[in-house]
């Protein structure tokens, strides 16, 4: 059940981010996705933003818009040193060469 919860809020949430716009659901009391768009609205995860006729159209709230948003690893990222200066690794590469013959085309 876990997952189908969290498999519904990455669908709202991307479908927000990338249209802007909210998600469609059915309006069915038995249908159990229904049933999970309806608990997170309780859980004030999602909200409503109008209802057409049998379908109820939800985005996700700025509490979970925030919990998504993309963080920033610039500052996490860590020197690599190159191969190249390494003077075991280049005495590595330099012995593994392989010495194929030259063909030339007469």
């Amino acid at each position: 059940m876990k997952n189908k919860y969290v498999r519904e809020i990455r669908h709202i949430v991307a479908n927000h981010s990338l249209r802007n716009s909210s998600t469609g659901y059915h309006i069915d009391s038995r249908s159990l996705t229904f049933k999970i768009v309806r608990d997170l609205i309780r859980r004030n995860m999602v909200e409503c933003n109008k209802i057409d006729g049998q379908f109820l159209f939800v985005s996700p709230t700025e509490r979970l818009k925030i919990a998504f948003r993309n963080v920033k690893t610039e500052n996490q990222i860590k020197h690599i040193p190159e191969l190249n200066s390494n003077p075991v690794w280049k005495r590595h590469t330099e012995n593994n060469q392989v010495n194929s013959p030259v063909i030339v085309a007469a």
